[in-house]
C-alpha cells in the first residue's frame, strides 16, 4: 500500500492500526503459547518426570513388576492353557469359533513349545511348534501350511507381550523410542531387538505400565513386509500374574482377529506328544 499524503497524524494512525491488526495478535498468541507450555510443564508430576528419565531397562523392569514380578512369572508361566472364543474377520465375512492355546517352556532362552487348536463351524485347524519345526493339521490330518501362514504363526511365537517380560532371559536388547498418545492415553514406546535381529515395538501405559499395544513386521512373501499390531484389553489377575484376557490383531491397519479368553490356567503338566506332529 502506498501513502499519497505525508500527513503525520494520518501516518501515525495508520501505523497504530497496522500494529494493532497484524503485530499485536501474533505477540499475544506467542505469549499465550509460552504460558500454556509453562502450565503443562508445571502440571507434570514428579512421577511423570521420573518416568521420562527412566532408561529402557529400568522401564522394562517396572513393566515386569506390574505383571507380577520376575520371580512369580518364572514360577507360574512354565506351562499353561488359554481357552476362549475367536473371531476371524475377512473382507466380506466373519467366522467365529473356539480357540485353545497350550505352551510349555523347556528352555528359558528359547521359543516355547506351542500348540493352537481353532474349532470353526466347518473345520478344526491346528498349528504347533515342537521346538524345531512348525507343523499343522486340519481335522486331525497333517498338512503343509502355506508359507505365509507358517511365517505368521512363527512370528507370533516371538513377537508377543511376554517377549518384554522375558527380555533378560532371552538376551534381547532394549531402546526407548519416545512417547505417543493413542486414543487419549499416553504411552511410552520401547523397542526390543530379539536375538535374531527382528524388532518389536511396545506401547506401554504411562499410568499403569501395562503393555497396551505391540507392533512388528514380517516378510510373508517377496513383497514389502506386512505390519502387525496387537492390542490388549481386559487385564485380569491369574495365579498372581497379570494377563490380558482380550486381544485384537491388525494386519496393515485392518482388523483380522479378535480373541477373548474365558479360562486361563498356568503351571500344568502336558504329555510330550501334545506338541508333536499328528
Amino acid at each position: 500500500m502506498k501513502l499519497t499524503r505525508p500527513f503525520i497524524a494520518s501516518s501515525l494512525i495508520l501505523t497504530m492500526f497496522l500494529a494493532a491488526t497484524f503485530i499485536s495478535p501474533n505477540v499475544t498468541k506467542a505469549n499465550q503459547l509460552a504460558q500454556e507450555t509453562d502450565k503443562k510443564e508445571k502440571k507434570k508430576t514428579d512421577q511423570e518426570k521420573k518416568v521420562e528419565k527412566l532408561t529402557a531397562e529400568e522401564l522394562a523392569e517396572v513393566v515386569i513388576i506390574s505383571y507380577g514380578g520376575r520371580a512369580e512369572l518364572e514360577l507360574v508361566r512354565t506351562s499353561g492353557v488359554e481357552e476362549g472364543t475367536i473371531k476371524l474377520l475377512g473382507d466380506d465375512k466373519e467366522i467365529e469359533g473356539r480357540i485353545t492355546k497350550k505352551f510349555s517352556r523347556k528352555n528359558p532362552k528359547g521359543t516355547d513349545l506351542a500348540r493352537i487348536d481353532v474349532k470353526l463351524p466347518n473345520q478344526e485347524i491346528t498349528f504347533g511348534f515342537n521346538g524345531f519345526t512348525v507343523w499343522a493339521a486340519r481335522d486331525g490330518v497333517g498338512f503343509s501350511p502355506e508359507e505365509g501362514a507358517e511365517k505368521s504363526f512363527s512370528a507370533a511365537l516371538v513377537h508377543n507381550y511376554e517377549a518384554l517380560l522375558r527380555y533378560k532371559e532371552q538376551e534381547s536388547t532394549l531402546e526407548r523410542a519416545g512417547m505417543e498418545t493413542i486414543v487419549g492415553i499416553e504411552t511410552l514406546l520401547l523397542d526390543l531387538t530379539h536375538r535374531d535381529g527382528s524388532k518389536t515395538r511396545f506401547y506401554i501405559s504411562s499410568k499403569s505400565y501395562r503393555i497396551l499395544h505391540l507392533e512388528y513386521e514380517v516378510a510373508l512373501s517377496n513383497d514389502k513386509p506386512t505390519k502387525f499390531r496387537e492390542s490388549f484389553y481386559d487385564f485380569r489377575p491369574i495365579q498372581n500374574t497379570l494377563v490380558p484376557a482380550k486381544s485384537i490383531l491388525f494386519e496393515n491397519g485392518r482388523q483380522i482377529q479378535e480373541i477373548l479368553y474365558t479360562q486361563i490356567r498356568y503351571k500344568l503338566p502336558f504329555p510330550e506328544e501334545t506338541f508333536l506332529k499328528y
